[in-house]
């Protein structure tokens, strides 16, 4: 799909669902104990996917790890029927507690083994639209945000930078440009760009919140959708998280993230201080209990797999609602 970085991962969870008469937490379960074959192919044993079975519950179970609360009576296999989740599973993420304007974000931690119609109901998405749109119909269209990747904006400051070096020695030769770029990145990372002398690189960075704002936010605006992302705030999503605030918090914007590593405001969970922080201008959270960014992405096709398959509370039929990706490096 040429997503790099996170994309990767990414990629790789897309057409994965759940067989006949297997839950997608099943699924999950499936792909945990399933080993990652290595680039030269090599076979894993039985026993290695045991181990790697028995590690991923320990690190489910360290609280320090994953902030995820415990099953309650009966929750498992899909919260016992339940259309909500239970209220431990459910919290606010107040962004500007301090401030006038405060922004609430309506969080949720998920296990593998809640039903994915019960977390699509907890978040309230009919409610929120007629409460932020004044629209009754709801949810019409989902688009997902691919890629975390923090390229783009390594990118840009490195065409700055260089910008700022031209300015001062307008004869600098190949060697010295090429000395000024392996300064800015690791061994192993590329960071490209291309130059012309029309445009900066602040103006490159403002025509692209101008295309997340007037393009991919307000076209969610405009049809009712969702947008969906992993959350993080790097990278794509934090262009999203700005344009969506550019255009007052008028759309969902969702993201699907890894509870164990990703911190928010008034975290006071050990160790918070060492995770990503959430991008600030999410309305809706869903947290995965997990510290692995696969299982969140495959979490999160499989949400907005059920998102979109929209049932008629009175005829029962279901309706398919478009899906829209927009791929990032």
């Amino acid at each position: 799909l040429g997503v790099l970085g996170e994309g990767g991962a990414e990629a790789r969870g897309l057409g994965q669902t759940p067989g006949p008469g297997q839950t997608p937490g099943q699924l999950l379960q499936q792909r945990v104990s399933a080993q990652r074959v290595s680039a030269q192919g090599a076979a894993v044993s039985l026993s290695s996917m045991v181990g790697r079975i028995n590690m991923v519950s320990r690190i489910a179970a360290r609280a320090n790890q994953v902030a995820s609360a415990p099953p309650s009576a009966g929750a498992g296999a899909g919260s016992g029927g339940a259309d909500h989740l239970p209220a431990s599973s459910v919290f606010d993420i107040h962004w500007n507690r301090s401030e006038l304007d405060d922004r609430v974000c309506h969080a949720v931690r998920v296990e593998c083994t809640d039903r994915l119609s019960t977390v699509v109901n907890s978040l309230h998405l009919d409610e929120w639209y007629a409460a932020h749109q004044n629209y009754p119909n709801g949810l019409q269209g989902v688009i997902q945000i691919i890629g975390n990747s923090d390229q783009l904006e390594r990118s840009l400051r490195w065409a700055a930078h260089l910008e700022a070096e031209l300015k001062l020695n307008p004869d600098l030769d190949m060697a010295t440009i090429g000395a000024l770029k392996a300064s800015m990145q690791g061994a192993d990372e590329r960071v490209s760009i291309g130059l012309t002398s029309n445009i900066t690189a602040s103006e490159a960075e403002s025509r692209l919140n101008m295309m997340f704002s007037r393009g991919i936010v307000r076209a969610a605006q405009n049809v009712h959708a969702a947008i969906i992302t992993s959350g993080s705030d790097v990278g794509p999503i934090r262009f999203v998280g700005a344009a969506t605030k550019d255009r007052g918090h008028r759309v969902p914007l969702i993201g699907v993230v890894p509870i164990g590593r990703v911190t928010y405001p008034e975290d006071a969970r050990p160790g918070a201080a060492m995770r990503v922080p959430l991008e600030p201008n999410h309305t809706h959270t869903i947290g995965v209990a997990s510290n692995d960014t696969y299982d969140s992405t495959l979490y999160r096709f499989m949400i907005t797999k059920e998102l979109t398959a929209k049932r008629n509370k009175q005829t029962g039929r279901v309706k398919q609602l478009p899906v829209a990706a927009v791929l990032c490096s």
